[in-house]
């Protein structure tokens, strides 16, 4: 199970790496000077970005704990445990994200002036508001499927995740600008939550009491 595990946190760091590396230069290719490049890249990643991952603490924190909790109740065939995590925690990712949705589709441009000074960061705010709750839950599911055992899986779609970013950065970038990695991030989240959320679906209901 480790060995998974650590293919996931090693791939995603090469992934993320090859997604910084790769922006600004197909920025350019967009139309963008390279000081331009650099500074829309800037604002996303060093200002909007921390905003929308903020509230992930929780649902890390809750991620943490989950993974213990669940891969002993599978051992206990406690199915019930196991039914009422992933209820509870779906219920409670999804209710944050779509606070946090609401309090970004209305505020973002103002925590955009008053936190950063900066408009752009605001626009980023804006639409990348969509990714939260499909964001805090790819966490938590992650995490439970990990519990379950499903370490391989788990990395598989995060790989599946990451290689949709690439692709939107690489071929979509280039002739729609930054909108395309933030839309990029949308589909990649949504996808993985998705799957994520069948798949468990799934195995629940093949479990037997």
């Amino acid at each position: 199970m480790a060995l998974p595990l650590t293919f996931n946190r090693v791939f995603i760091n090469l992934f993320q790496s090859m997604e910084a590396i790769l922006i600004p230069g197909k920025l350019r290719d967009f139309g963008y000077t390279n000081p331009e490049a650099l500074r829309v890249y800037g604002v996303l990643t060093g200002m909007a970005m921390p905003m929308i991952l903020f509230p992930s603490v929780i649902t890390n924190s809750v991620s943490v704990m989950l993974l213990p909790a669940i891969s002993e109740a599978q051992a206990k065939n406690d199915l019930g445990y196991i039914k009422n995590s992933v209820k509870k925690s779906c219920v409670y990712c999804i209710t944050l994200g779509l606070a946090c949705t609401l309090a970004f589709l209305l505020f973002g441009r103002q925590f955009g002036r008053v936190v950063f000074a900066n408009e752009l960061a605001g626009t980023f705010l804006i639409v990348l508001g969509w990714i939260c709750p499909f964001l805090y839950l790819t966490t938590t599911l992650s995490s439970i499927l990990n519990g379950l055992g499903k370490t391989t899986t788990t990395f598989l779609l995060n790989l599946a995740g990451s290689g949709i970013r690439i692709f939107f950065v690489i071929i979509l970038i280039p002739l729609l600008g930054i909108k395309a990695y933030l839309w990029g991030m949308l589909v990649s989240h949504l996808a993985v939550s998705g799957a994520a959320a069948a798949l468990l679906w799934r195995m629940i209901g093949k479990m037997k009491d």
